[in-house]
């Protein structure tokens, strides 16, 4: 099952190339930070992004698997 890598720009070209019946791929981005100073939650000293699923993104790929 192809994962690493697969995005709306080569989603198709794998599944017409390839024999793959599935794939895998988190289609993420970095998360807005609402800043909510009374509910934010501390997880690392460190300044590390939060991602989340890009719901935008999901419906492209729907719309391309459509096609193939």
């Amino acid at each position: 099952m192809p994962g690493g890598g697969v995005n709306k720009e080569n989603i198709k070209f794998i599944l017409e190339n390839t024999d793959a019946q599935e794939i895998h791929g988190s289609f993420k981005k970095v998360k807005d930070e609402a800043k909510d100073e009374s509910s934010e939650i501390i997880l690392s000293e460190k300044n590390i992004p939060l991602y989340v699923t890009d719901e935008d993104v999901v419906a492209e790929i729907v719309n391309i698997l459509k096609t193939v």
